[in-house]
């Protein structure tokens, strides 16, 4: 049976519309899918991104600590130069004193024999037949002065010296019961230098947990 032309054209037009229909839902599928494809990356993506903010936020601070320690170590570094530097400028004083000494020594020794000459001298002129009493010059007045100076200065040297002495072995007595047969000025800076040592004590790791 023939179709009359209309029923035909609706069916091609229905046919056509269908088609377009499947491929709009086949598009509409892509797309979707597409949707869930970028959700899906984007999730994975703004992950990647915490992680990364966190990893970023751990290694700032790992490099500020480091920074830190390494600045502490240039510090105890160059305190430590300082140190040294200073520790040979002393022990090149203390050469040049030491050289200083033995020529004062001998200029000592050279004073005593000049001055046995002189008495001997004396007495040699009283042996010609001088009987006058015969008054000799005082020496001269900037070697006392010196001298003087000299004497003090080596007084309150030694009496620092033995009182850091002092006040050392009575900050390592035991119990610290030494300080109390320390003079009044002194117990205060032995207290001090017990606490001192004690801290010094505590901050040193013990040699058994190494």
């Amino acid at each position: 049976m023939t179709m009359p032309p209309d029923a035909t054209h609706l069916i091609a037009a229905l046919a056509a519309l269908e088609d377009e229909l499947a491929r709009a839902q086949s598009r509409l599928h892509a797309g979707q899918q597409e949707i869930e494809d970028l959700e899906k990356r984007k999730a994975e993506t703004e992950g990647t991104v915490v992680l990364a903010q966190r990893a970023i936020s751990d290694l700032e601070r790992r490099l500020a600590e480091q920074r830190e320690v390494l600045a502490r170590q240039q510090r105890l570094d160059e305190a430590r130069d300082r140190l040294g530097q200073a520790v040979a400028d002393r022990d090149a004083a203390a050469t040049r004193l030491a050289a200083t000494a033995e020529t004062l020594i001998a200029q000592l020794d050279e004073l005593s024999s000049m001055k046995e000459t002189v008495t001997t001298a004396r007495q040699a002129v009283h042996a010609a037949g001088e009987r006058r009493t015969i008054d000799l010059p005082r020496e001269p007045a900037e070697l006392r002065e010196a001298w003087d100076r000299l004497i003090e200065r080596i007084r309150t040297d030694l009496g620092n010296q033995l009182e850091h002495e002092l006040l050392d072995a009575a900050a390592r007595s035991p119990f610290g019961n030494a300080i109390r047969d320390l003079p009044a000025h002194l117990r205060a800076a032995a207290r001090e230098r017990r606490a001192a040592l004690h801290h010094q004590s505590a901050s040193q790791p013990d040699a058994t947990d190494s």
